[in-house]
């Protein structure tokens, strides 16, 4: 980002931006999108935009700061019940988090993620993954008995890797062979049976 906003009005002027280009790429795609189209979306000229953002690029990092940010927070405020539920069940009720982020405001998060490749993301990944060990950490101490602690940071790669990757890539396909319910408990199993020793 150019300049750090500090005043409310500039702040939202990013966050209208911001919006705008997860507007912009779920319509265009992320190679039809333009700052003109960002602009034009927002409101606002593409010289304003300038003073915020030098390109494109910078602005698509701005979108996936505000989803990794959005899940860490959607994170926070199911870890109290998922701590007390057995493993399975907070597998499937994390990726149940998941995917309602990814479907909310037609898709528009989807759609940036599935152009994942294209942006670098290593950084809010672990961002992400850090909330996860931290609801990992609480989980084992309610049960003790249940995961040892190395079989858990095994756990959550996987399912940051593997269950969120396979979830936006079904909820990417228009005609998916079996229901989204029957792919999570899937997942969920999966999961319960690695930490078993079982797979």
């Amino acid at each position: 980002m150019r300049r750090k906003p500090k005043q409310i009005r500039a702040k939202r002027m990013v966050d209208d931006i911001i919006q705008a280009g997860l507007q912009c790429v779920a319509k265009n795609g992320l190679e039809g999108t333009t700052t003109r189209h960002i602009a034009d979306e927002a409101g606002v000229s593409v010289g304003t935009l300038y003073q915020y953002f030098d390109d494109k690029e910078a602005i698509y990092q701005a979108m996936i700061e505000k989803a990794r940010d959005e899940i860490v927070q959607s994170l926070l405020a199911v870890t109290p019940q998922i701590v007390q539920i057995d493993f399975r069940s907070g597998v499937l009720a994390i990726l149940h988090e998941f995917s309602h982020f990814l479907e909310k405001d037609k898709g528009r998060y989807l759609k940036v993620f599935q152009y994942v490749g294209h942006f670098e993301i290593l950084e809010h990944i672990r961002v992400i993954e850090t909330q996860l060990v931290q609801m990992a950490s609480l989980y084992i101490m309610r049960h003790p008995d249940e995961i040892a602690p190395e079989r858990m940071q095994v756990m959550i790669y996987i399912i940051m890797n593997s269950g969120i990757s396979t979830l936006i890539r079904y909820l990417s396909d228009p005609a998916p062979q079996f229901s989204r319910e029957a792919l999570m408990e899937g997942l969920a199993d999966m999961a319960a049976a690695c930490i078993k020793g079982d797979a």
